[in-house]
């Protein structure tokens, strides 16, 4: 799951037990990730940073 807040995208995925990555916006800042007990298995600044393709 790849998405931009904490307590809906991150937490879906933790909760269906599948791999996160959080995106860095002005939804979700690294101080609210700091801040929050949900965290995800990735961070990038951007969508740009994501390699689907390895």
């Amino acid at each position: 799951m790849i998405g931009d807040r904490l307590y809906t995208d991150i937490r879906m995925a933790r909760d269906a037990g599948i791999r996160s990555v959080l995106v860095l916006t002005v939804e979700t800042s690294e101080k609210d990730l700091d801040a929050s007990e949900v965290k995800p298995d990735h961070v990038v600044p951007s969508v740009a940073e994501i390699d689907v393709f390895p």
